[in-house]
């Protein structure tokens, strides 16, 4: 294993344990991850925005594909 790719928090402060004992490994956020919340923080300030219908479409799609119930 050379890198590790989190999505969140947590899973962020475990890697810089690894990154500690395991100089070789990288880390590196989730890029999916990044772009979910900053496209979820542009929909939060532009109520009523051309980008809400998309964005909730693209939410619903993701849910379907995953097998999530909603």
């Amino acid at each position: 294993m050379v890198q590790v790719i989190t999505d969140n928090a947590a899973n962020c402060k475990a890697t810089e344990i690894i990154e500690r004992t395991r100089p070789h490994i990288f880390w590196y956020g989730c890029l999916v991850h990044t772009l979910n919340l900053l496209m979820h923080d542009i929909v939060k300030h532009k109520e009523g925005g051309w980008i809400n219908e998309p964005y909730r479409k693209g939410k619903q799609l993701i849910k379907f594909i995953a097998g999530i119930p909603g």
